[in-house]
């Protein structure tokens, strides 16, 4: 019996994180870990993105230089004595760490924002008004079908082939009426809670 492999697909690790497939191979790129194979662990990757992606800054854009600690004078020491520099030589190995950090984090913000422009001109990409207004519009179709046809059309075919009475054919139709009704109810909900009432 093959065993299931671990981790999930770059495609579905870039669907959990809300971007696309090259920003993926970009953190990828990056240093974000991976499990081999195009595998990748998703909690590892959620915690590796959520400490290097930039953050936003109150315009909605990708702060260059975000993340990067504020310079702090160390005192000197009594009798105004200066030391060696090997303190201020990692401070500024520090500085220049915290620099390539700040850039690798700004062109990575580029290159996302690059993808989903892409991504919106090849018409890959929808915006949340778009879906739920193909949402809706499934929705009073599977109505149509499911509670105004579907219960007439299987009771008459359920009561034809089980040759039953009335009152039984009422019974039928009540139940399939009462099942498509509560799917309905279902389909109607959140589309993400839904997705996840799916997996669970």
């Amino acid at each position: 019996m093959r065993s299931r492999p671990e981790g999930v697909t770059a495609e579905a690790l870039a669907a959990e994180l809300g971007v696309s497939a090259q920003s993926v191979r970009n953190y990828r790129a990056a240093g974000m870990p991976t499990l081999g194979r195009g595998r990748y662990d998703l909690e590892a990757c959620r915690a590796w993105v959520r400490d290097n992606r930039p953050p936003v800054t109150a315009q909605g854009g990708r702060r260059r230089g975000a993340g990067r600690p504020a310079k702090v004078e160390a005192p000197t020491p009594a009798g105004g004595l200066k030391l060696s520099g090997l303190d201020e030589d990692d401070g500024k190995k520090d500085d220049k760490a915290n620099l390539a950090e700040a850039e690798l984090r700004y062109q990575l913000a580029r290159a996302e924002k690059a993808e989903i422009e892409v991504a919106k001109t090849r018409g890959e990409l929808l915006s949340r008004a778009e879906c739920e207004a193909a949402w809706g519009e499934l929705l009073a179709w599977l109505k149509t079908r499911l509670d105004q046809q579907a219960p007439e059309r299987l009771t008459r075919q359920i009561v034809g082939a089980l040759s039953l009475d009335a009152a039984a054919a009422k019974t039928v139709r009540d139940e399939v009426t009462r099942y498509m009704r509560a799917t309905l109810e279902e389909l109607a909900a959140d589309p993400l809670e839904l997705r996840q009432a799916m997996v669970a």
